[in-house]
């Protein structure tokens, strides 16, 4: 089983020295599972997070990646991005949940075992000013809003939204947008139980 997991800098683990992420702890969790009991060995966690990317981004680069990869299992853990205030523009949320339904259609294509995974909160004290460079400016009402639009997108499809938990909060952040290592590990607490779930299907 190949389990890829599709998303930005926080998929691939920025500001968790002691682990490298959620992501990673998922496949050291598994792999140190197959260790043990000897039954998934064969199982292959591959990390594709990018720093910096937004839906647009990773809707370009999908298929590419996934293609090689052959996925049985998908997690799309996107979106922090594409909510960052851009001097005289608009936060584009349809543009957005077009590119959530693309990126669900082409998924659908390798596998049904696709999961969303909410976007987590951000400390709005923490951010870099609006219409101050480098842009940085983000704001929870837009999050709540698109984690919203993720949530539709996946019960339309039947499919898997994980939300981020209920829990989790400004002491779980590194720098007011990152999670700390005590906010990957929520995180992975959350998807572990769902990729058991496959796993075991």
């Amino acid at each position: 089983m190949n389990i890829c997991i599709f998303g930005d800098s926080i998929v691939w683990g920025g500001y968790d020295p002691v682990n490298g992420g959620w992501a990673n702890r998922l496949r050291n969790y598994l792999e140190g599972k197959y260790d043990e009991e000897g039954k998934y060995s064969e199982v292959s966690t591959y990390n594709l997070g990018i720093c910096a990317d937004d839906s647009t981004g990773l809707l370009k680069r999908f298929r590419v990646e996934a293609i090689p990869r052959k996925p049985d299992v998908i997690i799309l853990a996107i979106g922090i991005n594409d909510i960052r205030h851009q001097p005289d523009q608009p936060i584009l949320f349809d543009k957005f949940e077009n590119n959530i339904r693309d990126l669900v259609s082409q998924a659908i294509e390798f596998t049904n075992k696709i999961v969303i995974l909410g976007i987590t909160p951000v400390d709005e004290k923490l951010m870099t000013p609006r219409n101050v460079p480098p842009y940085n400016f983000r704001e929870n009402k837009d999050i709540i809003k698109c984690n919203e639009i993720l949530k539709v997108v996946a019960e339309k499809q039947k499919i898997i939204f994980i939300p981020i938990p209920r829990d989790f909060s400004v002491e779980d952040l590194s720098d007011g947008l990152h999670p700390n290592t005590k906010g990957h590990l929520k995180i992975f607490e959350a998807v572990k139980p769902v990729l058991e779930k496959f796993l075991k299907n």
